[in-house]
């Protein structure tokens, strides 16, 4: 079989027919074209100026990729991000004319039947989420064996994205954005879902049209239910099951749990509050708690506090400092319980600090003009984290800590290790009464002598004293 020339202007009109793009009106439009002596790429540029076709389509089928534009009643019209979990595209409804959000989950995670009974099981649960904090879930289904999600799509960067180009962003509006997540964890808990993975990737800024402009809309949780689909690959089909693989690590290294880096199945509720508490933190400091390598950054969930946020931003009130401390506790148990908690003591703080003490909040639609975010970052989909359990068998365990350490210090140090300060000092105590009470027993130990049958005590002669009489302690 001969090279196909995907050059010559007649191939691209037979790919595009093949994709089913186009209807027969269209397509004769372009064949009818004067483009005499241009080759197909002048046929798709003109294709795309005609709006018949997005550029995301154009190159597909320049490149002679013409199946996946079409999945059941959706025509793909731009690819927003991709990674280990599979593609995210920007889609339309053919009937309905709306716009939504593709989530094209990777072959791979589907080639086990006990994966495709927890795609079915996790789709029935987050069908069943519906809130403005939440991105809502439209549609599952599966075309020619690609299975999918439709899901709306929200115009908006990614919390990610905005703290990326826009850096840290002032107390109000790191408290709303946090109040807003957990109203929409809360809404998920009562209906029995975990997150597992919030983060700021996972937090999408929403705008919304108003009359002409766009305003600051809800922040949205996205990828509920993706999570323990994901935890179902860390092992061969036959290791897998319904729920998840005991011996991988699923999470994302910035933001996990110490509890759910030693295993998935200690997560619960209070796991999502304190990632949500890690998110919390990057919004006032742009940057997350703990810096390092993946294995310096769990080691750290477990066994430090995070630096002080007033060494970066010294205009945090201690309320927000106290609260982060309890949000990112070590111990499940000294945490908020539920995140209805969190929303009451971030609006007494909010309270307390009253329309002088909001700021300037900084709009997406400012930080961002013209929708110049561009596709979701591939966070949405990002690469499982999955390491054996045993790596972290030696690590301190959070269910041994000691307490809460506070984020507020008298001199905060930044590079002290405060999370050995106690053990030390400890330690110091210990030996400093050890070496005390054997000089008590060195200097007195040789003088004493059991008690008689009277009980008296009697003390021998020593070679340096001579003989002395016996001495009767008083009764």
């Amino acid at each position: 079989m001969g090279q196909v020339d995907l050059l010559d202007p007649n191939t691209f009109l037979s790919h595009l027919r093949e994709c089913g793009l186009l209807n027969e009106v269209q397509l004769a439009r372009v064949a009818g074209l004067e483009l005499k002596g241009k080759d197909s790429r002048a046929l798709g540029r003109a294709c795309i100026d005609l709006g018949l076709l997005t550029r995301f389509q154009a190159e597909r089928i320049l490149n002679g990729k013409t199946n996946g534009l079409i999945l059941g009643q959706y025509r793909i019209l731009e690819e927003l991000g991709r990674g280990g979990m599979g593609r995210v595209y920007r889609a339309v409804h053919e009937r309905m004319g709306r716009k939504v959000a593709l989530k094209v989950l990777s072959p791979h995670l589907m080639r086990s039947p006990k994966a495709q009974a927890l795609f079915e099981r996790e789709v029935r649960a987050i069908s069943r989420l519906s809130h403005p904090n939440i991105v809502t879930a439209f549609d599952a289904n599966v075309f020619e064996g690609r299975h999918f999600l439709v899901l709306e799509l929200v115009d908006g960067p990614t919390l990610s994205q905005f703290l990326g180009k826009q850096g840290a962003l002032n107390v109000d509006q790191s408290l709303e954005y946090a109040k807003q997540a957990a109203l929409g964890l809360a809404h998920a808990h009562k209906r029995g879902l975990v997150h597992r993975d919030i983060k700021p990737g996972n937090l999408l800024i929403s705008l919304e049209d108003h009359e002409g402009k766009k305003v600051p809309g809800p922040v949205k949780i996205s990828d509920f239910g993706l999570a323990r689909l994901r935890d179902s690959t860390a092992g061969s089909a036959e290791e897998s099951s319904l729920g998840v693989e005991q011996q991988s690590v699923t999470g994302t290294p910035d933001y996990i749990s110490p509890e759910q880096a030693r295993d998935v199945h200690l997560a619960d509720i209070r796991s999502d509050i304190y990632s949500l508490g890690c998110t919390l933190y990057q919004c006032l400091t742009a940057k997350p708690p703990f810096a390092g390598n993946i294995i310096e950054k769990l080691i750290k969930h477990a066994s430090e506090s995070p630096q002080n946020p007033k060494l970066v931003m010294p205009d945090i009130p201690d309320s927000v400092v106290l609260l982060l401390g309890r949000m990112m506790a070590k111990l499940p148990d000294q945490r908020f319980q539920t995140p209805e908690e969190v929303v009451a003591e971030i609006e007494r703080i909010q309270d307390s600090l009253g329309p002088e003490g909001s700021g300037q909040w900084v709009s997406a639609e400012a930080v961002f003009p013209g929708g110049e975010y561009g596709p979701h970052d591939t966070t949405l989909f990002e690469d499982p984290l999955s390491l054996p359990t045993e790596t972290f068998s030696g690590l301190a365990d959070p269910t041994q800590a000691p307490g809460l350490i506070p984020l507020i210090l008298p001199k905060p140090q930044p590079d002290s290790k405060k999370g050995s300060y106690r053990v030390g000092l400890a330690l110091g105590i210990a030996v400093g009464l050890f070496i005390f009470l054997a000089a008590v027993f060195w200097l007195f130990g040789p003088r004493l002598s059991p008690l008689d049958k009277k009980g008296k005590v009697e003390t021998k002669p020593t070679k340096t004293e001579g003989r002395t009489p016996t001495k009767k302690l008083p009764q």
